[in-house]
């Protein structure tokens, strides 16, 4: 998925930039050229109406800008916030079954990960320019479905008599959960962040320099790196 990403990237990057080079190579740089285009514009008005109809990129005078809409963004912003806010009862109630002897490390780690999801949701709901009351309810959602879970998972533990955690029906359950939880931050994460930020950025596409994509592309590689290497203890 990464590989694909980073040339799909590269392919949109090396379309626009050539389009770019098109249009440029199609002004007029002096009085006599200015004057053939003219005449080579009006002398033919099929072809100038067939140019204008099927290759409006090479007339724009300006990169066409990629801009899905306030409303395509608020519905990308809904769809990653419920998915996040599902994700974020799941591991609360992942904590919740947990014996006493697990609970300080998975607060810590837990407490990183919302911390830092925190600032890609406050992200997503300001580029969204909901009203006031929406993102305050969005946030406060946010704030508290980890709670919520984490009250539910103690429920089912102490519903069960005190089970030690270890058992096999409580390990597959587990197991279920974090699965389910991965899947849906690799969604919000690879599906709508990191195509919308990066990979589909037409900014970065005409852009002279590649330094922010690499630092992007670069970011998520070690993340991924840093997830497989705490994954030999999880």
């Amino acid at each position: 998925m990464f590989i694909m990403a980073v040339l799909e990237f590269f392919h949109h990057r090396f379309e626009a930039r050539a389009r770019l080079a098109d249009e440029e190579e199609e002004k007029p740089t002096g009085p006599g050229e200015k004057e053939m285009t003219t005449l080579e514009t009006y002398g033919n008005p099929v072809q100038s109406s067939y140019r204008a109809m099927d290759m409006p990129s090479i007339q724009a005078k300006e990169p066409p800008k990629i801009d899905k809409g306030i409303k395509a963004k608020q519905r990308n912003a809904i769809l990653v916030e419920g998915s996040i806010l599902i994700h974020s009862v799941l591991i609360g109630f992942d904590l919740g079954l947990q014996t006493e002897k697990n609970w300080i490390t998975l607060i810590i780690a837990i407490s990183f990960h919302q911390f830092f999801e925190g600032f890609a949701v406050g992200q997503i709901v300001l580029d969204a320019q909901f009203g006031f009351w929406k993102k305050v309810a969005m946030i406060s959602f946010y704030s508290l479905t980890t709670s919520v879970g984490i009250c539910i998972g103690i429920g089912t533990y102490l519903g069960n008599g005190g089970d030690s955690g270890e058992t096999q029906s409580v390990l597959i359950t587990i197991g279920v959960i974090d699965a389910i939880c991965g899947g849906l931050l690799l969604f919000a994460g690879m599906s709508v962040f990191w195509t919308e930020w990066y990979v589909n950025n037409h900014e970065h596409h005409i852009a002279d320099s590649l330094f922010q994509p690499a630092i992007g592309f670069l970011g998520v590689a070690m993340g991924m790196a840093i997830m497989a290497v705490i994954g030999i203890w999880a």
